[in-house]
């Protein structure tokens, strides 16, 4: 991989990272019905995620399984609970099944396809993406093609790639992912003044990060705005003074 899109790359990893829903929209009970008791459990499953508290998510998890094993959150929500703890093995096979039972939802859809570019099956992924994206139903898809453009630029397809992020931001003009992923891949390409200015309306329209802060550093310094620069990297500092990034910043290992 050349080393402009290797650092695109790396930028874009946490992006798709970000971009799993919870659980496709559950297809058991009938619009307005009372969940089913599986939904309940995937519910629950959810909650105690979110809570990082994984051993009872994915006891709750298995329990929606046993009680409707053809309900695809409850395969989605037990295919992220087996990724965090990398079981990628059983993660894949959770994923696909969901797709298998919902094979037009775009949310079984897009995580299916976020998970299969984070190995590096990009052809099948971005098949996964086009899918969802034609999800009449699908309340975001601003996320599959988010995810879509990240996933192409991961595969070296800088031109496909920006024409997806920019379709997000159509969508959703302050997309975070997007702009965040827009930003670094202007940066690799080296047009640092696009790049601070998707950095700088991802910075005002979401919470900063440590990876957003670190881009915003380098691009300043590129541009040769010590002061601007200076001013990120307080912020880094102060805001996570213990993450990677900030290390980095310091000279540190992380």
């Amino acid at each position: 991989m050349r080393p402009e899109l290797r650092a695109a790359a790396l930028c874009l990893a946490g992006v798709l990272a970000a971009c799993a829903a919870p659980a496709p929209r559950s297809t058991a009970s009938a619009p307005g019905a009372a969940p089913s008791a599986a939904e309940v459990q995937v519910g629950l499953a959810q909650g105690y995620l979110r809570q990082g508290r994984l051993d009872i998510a994915m006891d709750r998890a298995n329990r929606a399984l046993a009680l409707d094993p053809r309900l695809p959150a409850a395969h989605t929500v037990a295919a992220i609970i087996y990724q965090r703890v990398g079981d990628d093995e059983s993660a894949g096979r959770h994923y696909a099944r969901a797709v298998e039972l919902a094979p037009r939802n775009g949310d079984a859809l897009n995580n299916h396809g976020v998970f299969l570019c984070g190995r590096q099956d990009f052809e099948r992924a971005d098949a996964l993406f086009d899918r969802a994206i034609k999800d009449p139903f699908y309340r975001t898809p601003a996320v599959a093609l988010a995810n879509r453009g990240s996933c192409a630029v991961k595969a070296g397809r800088l031109e496909d790639g920006e024409r997806w992020l920019r379709a997000a931001l159509e969508l959703e003009p302050e997309h975070a992912d997007a702009l965040f992923a827009l930003a670094g891949l202007h940066q690799a390409r080296g047009d640092d003044l696009r790049a601070r200015a998707f950095v700088e309306r991802y910075l005002a329209s979401a919470p900063a990060s440590p990876e957003a802060l670190s881009l915003a550093i380098g691009i300043e310094e590129r541009l040769g705005n010590r002061r601007a620069a200076d001013e990120y990297r307080t912020r880094l500092r102060r805001e996570f003074p213990d993450s990677a990034a900030a290390a980095r910043e310091d000279g540190r290992r992380p």
